[in-house]
């Protein structure tokens, strides 16, 4: 378990076969992505086509590459390399929609996408099976100044076993990176800062993967797992993650079941750092069988809004309306700006495990 003053590099990733020995009844999924190791010796074997041969450039503008990429990834098992260079995309109005995509996408160093409108999704990939995208990265022209509800940065929609391996989501006016309804997405190695809402957030998904995550200044949850009522997909699986500044919670699983959180850290939230529970006002399902283990929790709750406002639940573990299956172990709180375990309102229960509560920060 990583303390709070340890250098990052020398947190572990997690190798396939790793993941592999965890067992679970989603990993196979990982066989179906053809993944063969997180060097992305996969691209070698692989004919790339260059982004600026379908028309897409550095030079254009931005109207210009929004089509072209559209056109070029929609219905498309394309495998398609990004040079180096900024390619702006006009997201304004209806975001770009790119349906059905099988293929790769793949970002050289200093290839990214700069989104136009800072108020509205910046791309959305709707259906496919096996997409895969490495080394990829986004901003915008100017990052969002305020929250726009439900306009996350790259927005995943009912595909099936998407790859997304080192990515960069810098600002969005909602979530950084959200999957809504997926089949076994897999997020490797992802770094999402200055959104405003989420850093990574899953609704309604089976069977998911992370493996080493690290989100900076997010206006709500650093992490999320939601389900939010009547969902017919569940699990995830998700280690290595830090959580850095969160203005809501720091990792959450709100309604979903089968889900299991490890080597974690998460310093400095608003709201609790860990969250699970059953919410009332949004009509979701209930947690069950949701483990988090081998974690740090730091200063949770003691962000303060900048309009001077404190957020709810000030605890480092916060659960609600949860009675089954519902686990923390061998975790360490420091210094919450109320208390290290609280439960609300609602009947709940948990089992808590070698939790150390300590005011040394």
């Amino acid at each position: 378990m990583k303390k709070i003053d340890e250098p990052v590099i020398g947190r572990r990733t997690l190798r396939r076969g790793d993941f592999l020995r965890m067992g679970g009844a989603g990993l196979a999924g990982l066989a179906l992505l053809g993944v063969t190791s997180p060097a992305l010796g996969l691209r070698a074997a692989e004919t790339m086509i260059s982004a600026h041969s379908l028309g897409i450039k550095p030079a254009n503008t931005a109207r210009t590459n929004r089509e072209n990429l559209v056109k070029a990834l929609t219905n498309s098992n394309r495998k398609v390399v990004f040079p180096a260079g900024d390619y702006r995309i006009d997201n304004s109005g209806t975001p770009p929609i790119v349906r059905n995509f099988g293929g790769g996408v793949s970002f050289e160093a200093g290839a990214r996408f700069v989104f136009t409108d800072n108020r509205t999704k910046g791309l959305v990939f709707e259906g496919g099976t096996g997409a895969r995208f490495y080394g990829l990265r986004t901003t915008f022209s100017t990052l969002p100044p305020v929250r726009v509800a439900g306009n996350p940065c790259l927005h995943f929609i009912e595909t099936t076993d998407t790859l997304i391996q080192d990515v960069i989501v810098n600002g969005s006016a909602g979530a950084g990176l959200l999957f809504g309804r997926c089949v076994r997405p897999y997020v490797e190695d992802a770094t999402i800062r200055n959104t405003r809402a989420d850093g990574l957030h899953f609704a309604g998904c089976g069977d998911v993967r992370v493996n080493k995550l690290r989100t900076n200044n997010t206006g709500d949850d650093g992490l999320a797992f939601l389900d939010y009522g009547g969902a017919t997909l569940h699990g995830g699986y998700a280690t290595d993650i830090e959580v850095q500044h969160a203005e809501a919670r720091g990792i959450s699983v709100v309604g979903q079941r089968d889900v299991e959180i490890s080597d974690f850290l998460i310093a400095g939230t608003t709201g609790a750092g860990i969250y699970v529970a059953h919410e009332v006002s949004y009509s979701t399902g209930t947690p069950r069988n949701v483990h988090y283990h081998d974690g740090e929790v730091v200063r949770a709750g003691t962000i303060v809004e900048a309009d001077g406002r404190v957020g709810a639940n000030r605890y480092s573990i916060f659960y609600n309306g949860v009675t089954d299956l519902i686990r923390f172990s061998r975790i360490v709180s420091r210094c919450p700006a109320v208390d290290h375990v609280r439960t609300g309102g609602q009947s709940s229960k948990a089992t808590l495990t070698d939790i150390t509560k300590s005011n040394t920060c």
